[in-house]
């Protein structure tokens, strides 16, 4: 079994050294994934950005601000980790939302594909040891609802509709390819608030603005173009983060 130093040393090498050389990546993220059963995220800044997140929601919107999002719960870290600094601020009011197919990546289709750094089932977690995590570390579970199933299936107005869902305070998009992102954005729309965060983890994971989650964001400030997105800061390995507000 690998070391916790080999391991940070693997992550540090697949997450940016080898994505230039699609096959090579491929095989060592299975060879990581293999190895590393570890609760803790893969993206090295992303904790960092979740606190940040949430303080620049509260200094908005204040004791009004709205619920937890999260578009890719993997292991359940940043959604733990999320409740555990909102805890300290004293907003019974907010739940937390987590969204994943936890099957992994859905199949690789259309402009995904010419990348060649994914593969379906990548970064699979099954629900109940997301819940086994979860409950180990000590979260609410009574204010915590996951939800099973890819975005374009699962992301419904039906669903919108059928739960007590408040508007957004902070959102983490957490799902590597250009297609799950679309599915994600389609659907917020109805939940946006003014000084809604979006945080966009993987927003370099293609290292081009014209795929991934660049391009999926652009389209959805063209449809929508009553919001404007400020962008606040970047954090490592590939993210980014907005803070949404009405026009006019």
């Amino acid at each position: 079994m690998f070391g916790n130093r080999r391991l940070e040393a693997l992550k540090n090498l697949v997450g940016v050294g080898l994505r230039r050389s699609p096959r090579v990546y491929r095989a060592a993220s299975r060879l990581l994934y293999t190895f590393d059963r570890s609760f803790r995220t893969l993206s090295p800044g992303a904790p960092r950005a979740v606190e940040r997140a949430i303080h620049i929601a509260l200094d908005r919107q204040g004791d009004a601000m709205g619920d937890y999002y999260e578009f890719g719960v993997f292991r359940g870290y940043l959604l733990w980790h999320a409740q555990k600094t909102l805890e300290q601020e004293r907003l019974p009011d907010v739940r937390y939302w987590g969204f994943d197919s936890f099957q992994g990546l859905p199949p690789i289709t259309d402009i995904d594909r010419e990348a060649g750094l994914f593969h379906e089932g990548q970064f699979a977690c099954t629900l109940a040891t997301v819940k086994r995590h979860l409950s180990e570390h000590g979260a609410d579970l009574g204010k915590v609802k996951l939800i099973k199933g890819f975005f374009a299936d699962a992301l419904t107005s039906e669903l919108r509709a059928s739960e007590a869902m408040r508007h957004i305070g902070v959102a983490v998009i957490d799902c590597d390819l250009y297609a799950s992102t679309v599915d994600v954005l389609r659907w917020l729309p109805s939940l946006l608030a003014d000084g809604a965060v979006l945080v966009f983890d993987d927003w370099y994971a293609f290292g081009r603005d014209d795929l991934g989650q660049p391009r999926a964001f652009e389209e959805f400030l063209e449809r929508h173009p009553g919001w404007r997105a400020h962008h606040l800061f970047d954090f490592p390995d590939h993210g980014r983060v907005f803070q949404m507000a009405r026009r006019g």
